[in-house]
């Protein structure tokens, strides 16, 4: 492998949904994503790990009131 392969392959981009490569654009922007598909379903995931994530802190908020109302009360 010479230095020419070398560098191709390491400036190759790599799909956050699935892992596989990225074809390089010839122009404009770089792709994040390999498809569509594995675009929407990242987003749907991180859209859920975001709903989980405000759920638990209104959850601890909650708690944390009703354990000092009783502390005091």
């Amino acid at each position: 492998m010479d230095i020419s392969e070398f560098t191709a392959a390491c400036a190759k981009r790599f799909c956050p949904e699935c892992g596989m490569a990225i074809e390089r654009n010839k122009r404009g922007r770089p792709r994040s994503f390999c498809s569509d598909r594995c675009r929407w379903a990242f987003d749907k995931r991180r859209k859920r790990q975001k709903m989980k994530e405000e759920s638990r802190n209104e959850n601890s908020r909650t708690e944390g009131a009703a354990g000092r109302r009783f502390e005091t009360g």
